[in-house]
């Protein structure tokens, strides 16, 4: 369960960066557009920093999940006592919550962190949104 889309992300996070590599191999820009090559190459770190962010984080978070899924299988033919199964219920509703709660909002937030072009990007939305606003509201 938990382990198929971590493996999934970082098969198709080697694909992307293969495919990164091919096109920066097939296009050679003139010696003007440095600055040009310098930005596609930091976008490139940026993406791969925030899909190895994005990896470690799905792994930290669903790592509990997995723990207690293994013990939940490996204890199933032992009677247990109604206190240690209110007790496995708790710990199991508290992962479930750790992850959905946790994993899901964690994605913007290692955007923001990891990449300054997704930030830059960001704030020139956000002032394109006010800036809008700003307009429709004085008219």
């Amino acid at each position: 369960v938990g382990i198929v889309p971590l493996v999934s992300m970082a098969i198709f996070g080697l694909l992307m960066l293969r495919n990164l590599k091919n096109i920066r191999a097939r296009v050679h820009p003139a010696v003007v557009a440095n600055s040009i090559t310098y930005r596609l190459h930091k976008r490139d770190r940026d993406l791969m920093r925030m899909l190895l962010t994005e990896i470690v984080c799905y792994f930290v978070t669903n790592f509990p999940l997995l723990i207690n899924l293994l013990y939940q299988s490996a204890t199933q033919t032992i009677t247990k006592d109604a206190e240690q199964q209110r007790v496995e219920t708790f710990i199991t509703y508290i992962t479930n919550m750790f992850v959905v709660f946790s994993h899901n909002g964690a994605s913007f937030w290692i955007y923001i962190v990891t990449s300054q072009s997704f930030r830059s990007e960001l704030k020139n939305l956000c002032i394109k949104c006010y800036k809008s606003a700003r307009s429709d509201s004085q008219e």
